[in-house]
C-alpha cells in the first residue's frame, strides 16, 4: 500500500449528504465494503437525507459489520432550520477521529426544467440553499466546532459530487447549472486556502437516477446520454479517494483519463 493511501486505521468519520438513495447510497455501500477489505479500525457514518425510513434501511445494511457505527439524520437541507437540526445532532458525537471524509452529494432541481425568466424568487432561494448555501454552514460548523483544521493531526478529505453542467450548461436548467458551477469554484478555493485538506470535485457521469429522468423529461433538452452504471462510477470514485490519486481541488469526470496522476508520497 502506498504511504498516501487511506488505510482506515484508527477511527474514521464519513459524512454523506443525500445518502438515502442513488449516488449517496451507493457511496456508503461501497465505502463500507472497502473498509472491510482493508481491515480498518472503526468507522462511523453520518448519513443525512430527508427520508428517514430509507436512511434506517441503509443503517441496517452497514451495521452488519460490527466495526461500523451509523448516525442517521433526517433533515431538509433546503432551509436553515434543517441545517441547524443536522449540526445539533452531529455536535453530540464524541470527536476521537483520526480521519474525516465529508462527501457533499445532496442536490436537486428546484422545479421541473424551466426557462430562466419563469422562475420565482422563492424557487431560486430554496434551490440555492439546498444546492449551495448549506455547504458553507455545514463546513463552517464542522471545521470551527468539530475539527481542528489548523493541525495535521487529522486527515481531512472533502468531496463535491458535481456534474458536467457546471461547465457545459443545459437549456432550462439555469439555477442547477449555476449552483453546480459555484460549488466547483468553492471547492477549488478551499483547496487553495487549506493545504492540509484534500479536496476533490468528482463528476460521476449520467447515472440512471431520478434527477436524470427529470431532466430528460423536458422536450427542450435533446440529449440521449450513454447511461453510466452507478456501481462502476462509484467504484472509480472510491479508488480515486482511497489511493489519493488526484490533485487537491481538481475536477475529475468518470470519462477522464486518470492514469497520468501519481499519488504524492
Amino acid at each position: 500500500m502506498s504511504k498516501c493511501e487511506i488505510n482506515f486505521k484508527g477511527e474514521t468519520l464519513v459524512l454523506i449528504t443525500g445518502a438515502s438513495r442513488g449516488i449517496g447510497h451507493e457511496i456508503a455501500i461501497q465505502l463500507s465494503v472497502k473498509f472491510e477489505e482493508l481491515n480498518g479500525g472503526s468507522i462511523t457514518f453520518i448519513l443525512i437525507a430527508r427520508n428517514g425510513e430509507k436512511l434506517n434501511q441503509l443503517d441496517n445494511i452497514l451495521t452488519q459489520n460490527n466495526k461500523i457505527k451509523v448516525l442517521c439524520i433526517s433533515c431538509d437541507l433546503s432551509n436553515p432550520e434543517g441545517l441547524d437540526k443536522c449540526t445539533e445532532s452531529i455536535q453530540k458525537l464524541n470527536n476521537t477521529f483520526n480521519r474525516f471524509l465529508l462527501i457533499h452529494n445532496v442536490g436537486d432541481l428546484p422545479v421541473v426544467p424551466t426557462k430562466s425568466f419563469n422562475i420565482t424568487s422563492n424557487q431560486v432561494n430554496s434551490s440555492i440553499f439546498l444546492n449551495f448555501g448549506h455547504i458553507f454552514g455545514l463546513n463552517n460548523f464542522l471545521f470551527n466546532n468539530f475539527l481542528d483544521i489548523q493541525t495535521n493531526e487529522v486527515e481531512i478529505f472533502i468531496v463535491n459530487i458535481t456534474s458536467i453542467v457546471a461547465t457545459q450548461p443545459m437549456v432550462n436548467l439555469s439555477i442547477y447549472n449555476s449552483v453546480k458551477a459555484a460549488r466547483n469554484s468553492l471547492f477549488e478555493t478551499i483547496a487553495l486556502e487549506y493545504k492540509n485538506v484534500r479536496v476533490l470535485n468528482y463528476s460521476p457521469g449520467p447515472i440512471d437516477t431520478e434527477l436524470l429522468h427529470q431532466i430528460m423529461s423536458d422536450e427542450d433538452i435533446r440529449i440521449n446520454p450513454m447511461i453510466v452504471n452507478i456501481k462502476e462510477s462509484i467504484h472509480l470514485f472510491i479508488e480515486l479517494l482511497i489511493t489519493n490519486k488526484f490533485y487537491s481541488g481538481e475536477t475529475i469526470d468518470y470519462y477522464d483519463d486518470i492514469n497520468y496522476i501519481e499519488c504524492k508520497e
